[in-house]
């Protein structure tokens, strides 16, 4: 609310303060009748940096104290532009922070759900019915999840990859390449080879990718990597064995 969407630009400050009301509006509208809603909340330096993720938490936690159950998806966001970094971006313990402040959010609110930890859990038991599509081994030139109509009517993918400005046109056939490659691809060379979480991530999404290069793992490893510990470490004291601990670990990544 407020300051905190202030990125999101729609013509001036003012204008944009206003079509924030309008849009909070018809979430409060929505919620009164009974209809099913959801959120996608990109967390930056405009609404999770240190001095606005107060703010950002007491306005999710009114909502999910308020109404039906509120599902909420969560997004680190993704930097096309160092100009970008400098004025949005987060660091990585602030993102963590932040990540870490709405777990716990999560676990007094009945009414909310965040996707994230849900998937984390889920990815680590291997089950990825539910999951979305940034764990499930995108590829860039045939997105699974995003199935694209061009003006001229040419079906193009998921744009959050293309940092050099070009609609590749789909494949006819979907490729493992990137996930195959990060999984034989030391990490000190922007791969994964040797991370226990690498079945439940594979690199995470494509356009998060180290230097905007999709056969690089996500810039937001170091974000994620304590979150995957975390789950796991619960997991465990519910007696299951996650994926990351399993002594087949090996086989199945081949």
């Amino acid at each position: 609310p407020g300051e905190l969407n202030d990125a999101r630009r729609a013509g001036d400050p003012a204008h944009t303060r206003a079509q924030t009301e309008a849009s909070l509006a018809a979430l409060a509208r929505l919620r009164e009748a009974g209809v099913e809603t959801g959120l996608i909340v990109t967390l930056h330096r405009g609404n999770a940096g240190r001095e606005r993720l107060p703010a950002l938490l007491a306005w999710l936690r009114a909502l999910g104290a308020d109404g039906p159950p509120l599902p909420v998806r969560l997004h680190l966001l993704q930097v096309d532009d160092e100009a970008v970094r400098e004025t949005l971006g987060l660091t990585v313990d602030e993102m963590r922070a932040a990540l870490e402040a709405l777990a716990a959010l999560e676990q007094e609110s009945t009414g909310l759900r965040f996707d994230l930890f849900t998937e984390l859990r889920a990815m680590l038991l291997g089950d990825d019915e539910a999951a979305s599509c940034v764990w499930r081994g995108c590829d860039p030139y045939s997105t699974a999840a995003v199935h694209a109509i061009d003006g001229d009517g040419t079906l193009s993918n998921c744009s959050r990859g293309n940092h050099d400005g070009v609609d590749y046109r789909k494949a006819e056939s979907p490729s493992y390449l990137r996930a195959l490659t990060l999984a034989r691809t030391p990490q000190d060379r922007g791969g994964c080879r040797g991370c226990r979480f690498f079945l439940a991530c594979k690199g995470h999404c494509p356009g998060t990718a180290i230097a905007g290069d999709w056969r690089n793992r996500s810039e937001h490893c170091e974000v994620y990597l304590p979150l995957f510990a975390q789950a796991e470490a619960r997991l465990r004291e519910q007696g299951h064995t996650p994926l990351s601990l399993d002594p087949e670990r090996a086989q199945l990544e081949q």
